[in-house]
C-alpha cells in the first residue's frame, strides 16, 4: 500500500507517461463487442480521448456495467495494438463521457490511472492488495465480475477513485464554517490502495471524490 503516487499534470505531460486510467462495476453485464464499438464510436470522449493519448483509435473488446459510488458507469476494455501485455480501459459515466483512462502493465504489475476532469495521474505499483488481478491475468473486467460474484456486498460503495469523508466544523455561536477537510483513500476494484490523505475542501488539486459528510460544532 506504500507504492502509490499521485501526480497532477497537464494533458500533454500525462500523455508522455504513455498510458492509462480507470472505472466502475455492478451489474456484471457484458455486451456484444460490435454493438459496443459502434456506441463507443459515437461517444465524444471515447474516441477523442483514446486517439489523443495513443494517436489511434482502438478496437473495443468488451464492456461491463458498474456502479462507482452513486453513479452508473461503464468499464470498457480496448485492444492495445502494439503488444498484449498492456491493458487499456476507460471508465465512462451515464452520458458516455470518460471519467478515467486506465492502463495496466502486466509485466511491471502496475496501474496508471488518469482522471480526465483534473488531469490527475495516479500510479499504483504494488498490487498485492488486489490478488484477484493476478488470478484474472490482470484483466479489470474479469476481475470486477469475479469480485462481484464472490462478494456482492461491500463496505465501500466506491469501485475506483478517491473515497472521502468530508468533515465540516462550524462556530457554535455564529454557525459559520470554521474549517473543512477531506480524509481520502484511493480505491481500486473496491480495495484501498493508498494510505489516508487529507485535503482542504477547496483544494483545486485535491480529489473530486465520492464523499461522506460529517459536520461538527466547535465549542468555543
Amino acid at each position: 500500500m506504500n507504492k502509490f503516487k499521485k501526480i497532477t499534470l497537464g494533458l500533454l505531460g500525462a500523455a508522455l507517461l504513455t498510458t492509462g486510467l480507470y472505472s466502475c462495476s455492478n451489474d456484471n453485464e457484458t455486451t456484444d463487442a460490435q454493438q459496443t464499438e459502434n456506441k463507443t464510436a459515437n461517444a465524444r470522449t471515447a474516441s477523442s480521448v483514446i486517439k489523443q493519448y495513443y494517436g489511434t483509435d482502438m478496437h473495443v473488446l468488451k464492456t461491463v456495467k458498474v456502479i462507482n459510488g452513486d453513479e452508473n458507469c461503464v468499464l470498457t476494455k480496448y485492444e492495445f495494438p502494439s503488444n498484449d501485455y498492456i491493458g487499456v480501459y476507460t471508465l465512462s459515466d451515464a452520458n458516455g463521457e470518460i471519467e478515467f483512462l486506465i492502463e495496466i502493465d502486466k509485466n511491471k504489475e502496475e496501474i496508471k490511472s488518469f482522471e480526465i476532469s483534473n488531469n490527475q495521474v495516479v500510479l499504483i505499483s504494488d498490487l498485492a492488495e488486489i490478488p484477484v488481478l493476478k488470478k484474472t491475468n490482470f484483466d479489470l473486467i474479469d476481475a470486477a465480475i469475479s469480485i462481484r460474484a464472490e462478494f456482492p456486498v461491500f463496505n465501500s460503495p466506491r469501485f475506483w477513485g478517491w473515497d472521502c469523508t468530508r468533515t465540516t466544523n462550524h462556530d457554535k455561536l455564529t454557525g459559520e464554517v470554521v474549517s473543512c477537510q477531506l480524509d481520502c483513500v484511493y480505491v481500486t476494484l473496491w480495495s484501498k490502495v493508498s494510505k489516508t490523505e487529507t485535503f482542504r475542501c477547496n483544494d483545486a488539486n485535491g480529489p473530486k471524490p465520492h464523499t461522506i459528510t460529517k459536520e461538527n460544532v466547535l465549542l468555543i
